[in-house]
């Protein structure tokens, strides 16, 4: 597990913590581990939601959705000949 970023070490940890029975203590929370493993918890965040997706999923990411083209690459060239 030492080959992994400190972010991931990072996750692991909340993620087996989040396992375990809550009795006589705090959970784990992603501020006190990232400053256990000396990273930011926005970096434990995303290498949470990272470990959390299936495996093998068709992830994208929400910010890289686009708008659709309005018109097909026949429809862009076809009108391009019209015009010229």
């Amino acid at each position: 597990m030492e080959e992994f970023p400190p972010a991931f070490r990072a996750a692991a940890a909340i993620l087996e913590d989040r396992d375990r029975p809550l009795r006589d203590r705090k959970a784990l929370s992603i501020r006190s581990a990232a400053a256990q493993f000396k990273t930011s918890p926005s970096a434990v965040q995303r290498a949470i939601s990272s470990l959390m997706k299936p495996a093998g999923s068709d992830y994208r990411d929400p910010r890289a959705i686009r708008r659709p083209r309005s018109l097909s690459n026949d429809e862009d060239e076809a009108l391009v000949a019209y015009v010229m």
